[in-house]
C-alpha cells in the first residue's frame, strides 16, 4: 500500500510540474498577444520615449518566450503576434522620423533664409581699419 501510495504521489508531483510548465508557456503567449493589442490601441499617441519603453518590453516578452518549447500552431501564433508588434513598432518608428525631418526641414529652410539674405549689420570700425 505504501507503495501505491508513494506512486500516487509522484504521479501528482510529475502533473503539477507539466501544467505548470504548461500554464507559463501559455501565459508567455497571453502576454505578447495583451502587448501587441496595446500597440495596436493605443501607440498612436506614443512618444519617443513610449517607444522606447515598448521595444524593452517587447525584447523582454521575447526572452520570455524563447525560454520554451511550443507546438507548431503555438509557433504560428507567436509568429503571428510578433508581427503585429513589429508592424505597430514600424508604423511608429516612421511618424517618429517624419516628424524629426520635419523640424530638421524647417531649422534648414530658417538658416537658409538667413544665409541667403543680406547682411544688414555695419562692420566693426576695427573690421574696417584691417
Amino acid at each position: 500500500m505504501k507503495s501505491h501510495t508513494l506512486i500516487q504521489a509522484l504521479l501528482i508531483a510529475i502533473l503539477s510540474l507539466v501544467l505548470t510548465a504548461c500554464n507559463k508557456q501559455e501565459q508567455a503567449i497571453d502576454d505578447l498577444r495583451s502587448f501587441s493589442e496595446q500597440l495596436k490601441e493605443e501607440s498612436a499617441d506614443y512618444t519617443e520615449e513610449d517607444w522606447q519603453q515598448a521595444g524593452e518590453q517587447y525584447n523582454l516578452l521575447i526572452e520570455n518566450i524563447d525560454q520554451y518549447e511550443y507546438t507548431d500552431d503555438q509557433q504560428k501564433e507567436i509568429g503571428r503576434l510578433k508581427a503585429v508588434c513589429i508592424k505597430q513598432m514600424s508604423k511608429g518608428a516612421m511618424k517618429l522620423l517624419r516628424q524629426n525631418m520635419n523640424t530638421i526641414s524647417k531649422q534648414l529652410e530658417g538658416a537658409l533664409e538667413e544665409f541667403m539674405s543680406p547682411d544688414t549689420t555695419q562692420p566693426d570700425q576695427d573690421d574696417q581699419e584691417e
